[in-house]
């Protein structure tokens, strides 16, 4: 409708609207364009400046664009202010802020490939739910921190799926899975039932090769679905079972009064040492040891059934056998049978000194 072109050194104007509104029901406009068409390129306003000098264009208060786009504000002159569906605006200059109260985020960023780029020294991103506690990411490094800023001494990192916490870990380090209130350094609740073929609370290893399973109570190896071998310090190390108290059990599940180890069924070892607490019966060989005569033998087998001092067989039907009581007793048997025969052998090399004498008469 109008063209303006200004030159010079001095303050020209290629266009220069000032307006003055004399009634609050007018509008007023310095300058005006509207632009339609079909073809070519239609401007509404155009404003071009050369490459090397200060050609810009000036707002002393405000440009206001489509009732969106506020540039140059009054309370804000060296930012841009955008208004929002809903009568909720935010502005961005050095900074960005977004308010809306009819949006379902205070930042939403949509596109083929969205990213949201912070830089700095300690560039972090702060998250605060209305109160003085807050949560953050922070870049570090190359480390991503991740947790509540310093003066928060009871906030958690939760995970969430699903619309219900699952996993979380607290300010003391502890790492709760299937829970947000963990005990321990790792607290781990709910799973199921290990097997051999599935199952388990924790699983370390392939579950289709070699792997260990396990549950709330027991400890599993598994091997593609079917039992393994487990190995405790297989390469070396010692194994330190019920050190303070307890029992262990092989094969039941019920502990044998006043023993440690207690196993239902066969034991085979390429050797089994005791090591006794008593004396070794070599006190049969003193010279303060009475020996119990045979007949003394004789009467307390007729009488008990059984050897003096060796448990009779109800005894060990009812009790069982002491492995290293009773290879003490029969070594005392074997020694007092040692004297018995030497005793004998004195006596029939008499009777033998007798019958050389009688003979020779």
């Amino acid at each position: 409708g109008s063209y303006g072109e200004a030159t010079g050194a001095v303050a020209n104007f290629g266009i220069y609207g000032f307006a003055t509104a004399t009634s609050n029901s007018i509008n007023t406009y310095g300058v005006y364009g509207s632009a339609s068409g079909t073809t070519g390129s239609v401007y509404a306003g155009y404003f071009a400046g050369k490459t090397g000098v200060s050609t810009y264009l000036t707002v002393d208060d405000s440009i206001k664009v489509n009732d969106a786009l506020v540039v140059g504000t009054a309370s804000r002159p060296n930012a841009y202010e955008f208004a929002v569906t809903g009568g909720a605006d935010g502005y961005f200059g050095d900074k960005l802020s977004v308010q809306t109260t009819t949006a379902t985020a205070s930042l939403n960023v949509k596109g083929t490939n969205e990213t949201i780029l912070m830089e700095g020294t300690t560039p972090y991103m702060k998250l605060v739910d209305g109160t003085s506690q807050s949560s953050f990411f922070q870049a570090s490094g190359n480390d991503l921190r991740i947790g509540t800023l310093s003066g928060n001494t009871s906030g958690k990192l939760i995970f969430r799926f699903n619309g219900t916490n699952k996993n979380a870990m607290d300010v003391n380090g502890n790492l709760g899975l299937g829970t947000t209130s963990p005990s321990y350094k790792l607290h781990v609740i709910g799973g199921t039932d290990t097997d051999p073929g599935s199952g388990g609370y924790i699983v370390t290893g392939s579950t289709t090769s070699t792997n260990i399973s396990i549950d709330d109570n027991e400890i599993m190896a598994r091997f593609n679905g079917a039992v393994s071998p487990l190995y405790l310090n297989n390469d070396g190390g010692d194994v330190i079972l019920c050190r303070n108290s307890g029992n262990v059990l092989v094969g039941t599940t019920t502990p044998a009064t006043g023993y440690i180890v207690s196993v239902n069924g066969k034991v085979m070892c390429e050797e089994l040492k005791v090591q006794l607490s008593g004396n070794w019966p070599d006190f049969v060989f003193a010279d303060d040891f009475k020996l119990p005569s045979l007949s003394e033998v004789e009467q307390s087998i007729q009488k008990n059934k059984h050897l003096p001092g060796i448990p009779s067989a109800k005894e060990i039907n009812d009790n069982g056998i002491e492995v290293g009581e009773m290879q003490k007793l029969m070594m005392q048997k074997i020694e007092e049978l040692t004297l018995y025969v030497i005793e004998l052998q004195k006596q029939n090399t008499t009777l033998a000194q007798k019958v050389n004498l009688l003979e020779t008469k």
